[in-house]
Parts: C-alpha cells; structure tokens; sequence
C-alpha cells in the first residue's frame, strides 16, 4: 500500500490553525486549551516548538519544526534551498517508502526560497536517548535497525528515479556537510548564535594537532581536490541514503494496540522501547548514494560498535533481500570503501571533540586511537583508490 503523501499547507497560520491541529491527531470536539512552548535541544538549527491540546485529563501534543535556509545552519552547510525534509514528503519516493520505516510526518507547509515547517506527531517517548552512543551496543537492536535500513535500501536500489530528485543532496552535500569549508560558510551565513555548527567548525583546527601527519596531508588532499572522490559516488551503485543515522533519530514502534504498554514498560525497566518499524526522523541529508553511507554513520555514532560487524550484518540483510550487487566482493568493497571515507569526513569533528573532551588519561587514549584509527582507514583508501 503506497504512504499518502501528508497534507501540504501555503502558510503557518494554515498549518498550525487549532482546530486543523485538532483534526490531524484524531481528537474528537470539545473544549480543548491550545498552548505553545518552545522545545530546547535540537541541533539543526531548526526553530522546534511543542502544541499542546488539553481537555480535562485528556492531553495529545505535536511538534512544529520550522526551517529555513536563511537561518539554518545545517541547510546552508548541507547546500539545502529547496526545503529537503518538506520536498521528500510529497515526492514520488515518499509512495514507495516500505512498510518498515515510518516517517512521522502529519502535515508540511512550504513557503519560498526554501523555507517551509513540518508538523510531527510527539514522539519522545520512543526516540532512542543520544546516551545510547556511549553505552554498550544490543546486538540484536542493532541488526533489527539494520535490516530496516536495508530494506529501505534496497526498495530504491540503483533506481533511476533517484537521479530525477533535484533536491537530494547531491554528492558533494553528501560527503562534506560537516566539512571546514561548509561549516565556515554556514557559520558567515548564520552569525546570530552559537550553534552546533559554530562548535563544529571550531573543531577542525584540532583535528591536524591529534592526527598522524602523512594521513592530515592526504584529508586535506582530497578537501582541496576532490573530483576523483565525488566521481567514484556518482558511479557507485546508489540507493535512497537517509544520510544521518544516528540513535537519536530513530525510534522503534511495538505494534498496535500493544505499543503504548511496552513503552510504559521499556521506561520503567530503563530499556530500549521495542521495535517492528523503525522511526527515522530528520532526512536534512537524505541522499541517493552508497547503502554503507547509513549503516558506517551508525556504526561511527554509536561508539560501542565494531564497524566491520556492523558492515557484515548490512551485506548479508542485503542478500537477503536479493542485492545482488552486494553479492560482488569488489563492488562491496568500493560500496564499504566510499562510506569509510564519507563517514570519516563528516565525522572528524565529533571524534576530535570526544578527544577534547575527555576527563581522564584512559578517556583521552580511547577516543585518540578511535579518531586516528578511522582517519586512517580513511587515507588509506584514499591512498589507494586515487581519491
């Protein structure tokens, strides 16, 4: 069954009217109080505000996401003028997302150049808490997200659709978002607050300090020229990438009617909720590019993972599911060799981070071998592909 694309509103007023917010939840007539509270710590750059709808002992809540390029860090790094997240969901790809991956969007607005809102259901009590990316890894939730992740690939696998979508983001977008140069023009761009970006960027300049020299003078090698690199993704086999697959943008849903109470539980118990989708919230960096660029963002993200397993579950979720692409060592690994240096890219900053911030000797060894052992990995397939 093709998703129905979620409504399209010409103005906020239209989109966030009560009475419509009213109809998108399911709520039925009465005497509701309608408030509106700003929602602190997203990093975007997105303005993120909560609406609550009260009646009695009844509550229900939606979250207004509102962007715009113009004061988004994230959209001007990631070369968005389109309004990505909002182009997605009335694109032909959002009809043929697969049963096991739900984007939870009630209804978008679009206003020009680019700048739009998306109205969300409020679902905080199944996101996955960010603190799971310094905690050891369930095996068996990781290989659950897996498998939907590649189901999602391979529903758009090497599809020529993919290459009509203007407001993708293309290659470049893809590999160097998180970039000194991106990151510096974003940061000229939206001067007004200290944003995620601006710690970003602040971070680069460490980066050399902490790194092996010969593979500093390679990264920037390919910063400087990198042609070969962004025609080696152009060529690969190419697939619908949500692009940031980190924990906190993901969530997992029981089935109905049982969700609520395994939820309830999965609190209590202080556990992962269950999953039988997977939630997948945020596509500013949704891309047609290599599978590995999700699952290698995982395994970097959440710091507890070995890579190398986390790529073999992808491969064999894939064959699964018929890629036989996959199947070819050699394609795999120009697929694996593509997302190591993806991932290495835009992940720089947030190792060098955890460097500087450790606060014992032990901590400061651990995140200086993980941030050198993927820099690396990183130039040495640069090295050796010609990138």
């Amino acid at each position: 069954m093709a998703a129905q694309h979620p409504p399209l509103f010409p103005s906020l007023e239209a989109l966030t009217a009560p009475e419509q917010v009213r109809v998108l939840l399911g709520l039925p007539e009465g005497s509701w109080r309608v408030g509106r509270e700003t929602v602190t710590g997203g990093l975007s750059g997105a303005r993120l505000e909560r609406i609550s709808f009260t009646n009695g002992d009844r509550y229900a809540s939606v979250v207004l996401k509102q962007i715009d390029p113009h004061t988004n860090w994230l959209m001007r790094a990631a070369g968005d003028t389109l309004g990505r997240e909002i182009a997605f969901t009335q694109s032909p790809l959002w009809e043929r997302l697969p049963e096991v991956i739900d984007v939870p969007v009630l209804a978008v607005a679009r206003f020009a150049d680019g700048a739009g809102a998306l109205l969300l259901p409020d679902l905080a009590p199944v996101i996955y808490p960010s603190a799971l990316c310094y905690e050891p890894a369930d095996e068996g939730l990781v290989q659950r997200i897996l498998a939907h992740l590649a189901a999602l690939h391979a529903t758009f696998w090497g599809d020529p659709a993919l290459r009509a979508q203007s407001w993708l983001a293309t290659p470049a977008d893809a590999l160097f978002t998180l970039t000194l140069d991106r990151l510096n023009d974003a940061a000229q761009a939206v001067p007004d607050e200290d944003t995620y970006g601006d710690q970003a960027l602040r971070m680069w300049p460490y980066l050399w300090r902490f790194i092996d020299g010969a593979d500093a003078a390679t990264i920037w090698r390919t910063l400087m020229h990198p042609d070969a690199l962004l025609a080696a993704v152009r060529a690969a086999p190419a697939t619908l990438a949500h692009g940031d697959t980190w924990v906190a943008n993901m969530g997992g849903l029981a089935p109905t009617p049982q969700r609520d109470a395994a939820v309830a539980l999965a609190q209590a118990q202080h556990e992962v909720p269950p999953m039988e989708r997977l939630l997948l919230l945020d596509w500013a960096l949704v891309t047609a590019g290599p599978a590995t660029f999700d699952s290698l963002w995982l395994a970097q993200t959440w710091h507890t993972l070995d890579p190398l397993q986390v790529l073999e579950w992808h491969r064999a979720a894939l064959v699964r599911l018929g890629i036989a692409d996959v199947q070819d060592d050699a394609t795999w690994a120009l697929l694996c060799d593509l997302g190591w240096v993806r991932t290495f890219l835009m992940g720089a900053e947030w190792m060098v981070r955890d460097v500087r911030g450790a606060q014992t000797d032990d901590e400061d060894r651990a995140a200086r071998a993980r941030l050198n052992s993927w820099c690396h990995r990183a130039a040495e397939i640069l090295r050796a592909r010609g990138w």
